[in-house]
């Protein structure tokens, strides 16, 4: 089989028919090496083996803008980003969630806002992926934060979102999201 460290291109590849000394099918093959490149014919889309699951080669993104901006008023979650996993028959290997966010003031270590990315069921129960906070950002800056996740999000997810709460008096905040990923096949 072809290794993914000899591909350089990470672009979409459906609509392959055929690559020569590629291997391909609708099934992958029993004894897989790490970084073996298949072209499940079925699926029309490349992928590689990781060492323990098949991985699209294809990296997608989903991004949010957190719908304009979080004032301080009670610590209830809201909601600042929502988004639908690509397909309810398809586990997704989340790589990471990078995160924009500005503090107009009062932003300290007693007063901050956390968001947490969270993935929810069919019955709404919200389980959490990650967390982060600006507790150690400097006020009226933006700051890029990139949090790996490197974990399975699984067909019970019916929605993934990014909700925050604040912690003390946090002054009013801004932000955006950006969470990558990659397709499961088995």
């Amino acid at each position: 089989m072809a290794s993914f460290d000899t591909i350089h291109d990470a672009t979409d590849h459906t609509g392959i028919t055929g690559v020569d000394g590629l291997a391909s099918g609708t099934s992958f093959p029993g004894s897989p090496a790490n970084n073996d490149l298949f072209h499940r014919t079925d699926l029309d889309r490349l992928y590689y083996y990781d060492g323990t699951r098949w991985l699209s080669l294809q990296e997608f993104s989903v991004t949010g803008n957190g719908y304009g901006t979080i004032t301080a008023n009670s610590s209830t979650a809201v909601a600042v980003w929502r988004g639908a996993p690509t397909s309810p028959a398809t586990d997704m290997w989340l790589i990471d969630l990078t995160a924009s966010t500005f503090v107009a003031a009062t932003n300290s270590g007693a007063h901050y806002w956390i968001w947490q990315l969270e993935y929810r069921d069919a019955a709404n129960t919200a389980t959490s992926i990650v967390t982060f906070n600006s507790s150690a950002h400097t006020q009226a800056n933006w700051v890029m934060t990139t949090t790996a996740i490197g974990a399975v999000l699984n067909t019970a997810a019916r929605t993934l979102a990014v909700t925050v709460t604040q912690n003390g008096t946090p002054g009013s905040a801004h932000q955006m999201f950006n969470l990558r990923y990659r397709l499961i096949a088995t």
